[in-house]
């Protein structure tokens, strides 16, 4: 797979765009939303981004080809009561994975996501968790992540 050519990565901290990317990535998900919902989301995620670049417990990485957006992706830290897997308790969340499509099949994806597994050593992390999708799972599993539960994670929304 060939890298795109005039790639590069690059951290930012502007709150509107990441709210922007945030949304898109909402809508390319298919998820339908209410322009009621809609505007209180948008502030949420506003109120989070910027929680998050103060504190430093979130990270957005954006690709370029040129001066175009050709991809993100954003980490999240979390904290977690220590165990064996995780003696520090710190753990990433990956979330929003996106490359437009005109930018696939590129190594944009895998780029990203190499980018964001170096940031995570970097902050001393001990372990990285995303949800896949069906079209990411193949990448991700190319990259050497793993589903150690043998399914989707479970959730229960309260």
């Amino acid at each position: 797979m060939s890298t795109a050519t005039g790639l590069t990565i690059s951290l930012t901290h502007d709150v509107s765009l990441c709210v922007g990317l945030r949304m898109e990535f909402q809508t390319v998900m298919g998820l339908a939303l209410d322009p009621e919902f809609t505007l209180r989301l948008r502030e949420s995620n506003r109120r989070h981004f910027e929680r998050g670049f103060a504190d430093d417990s979130i990270v957005v990485l954006l690709a370029r080809v040129g001066e175009e957006l050709a991809g993100c992706v954003m980490l999240q830290e979390q904290i977690m009561i220590p165990n064996r897997p995780v003696p520090s308790g710190k753990i990433g969340l990956v979330l929003n994975m996106h490359v437009p499509e005109a930018f696939r099949r590129q190594g944009i994806a895998q780029a990203l996501m190499r980018a964001v597994e170096e940031e995570g050593r970097r902050r001393g992390l001990d372990r990285l968790d995303l949800k896949a999708t069906e079209m990411g799972e193949p990448l991700y599993r190319k990259l050497g992540w793993v589903d150690p539960w043998g399914g989707r994670p479970m959730e229960f929304s309260l």
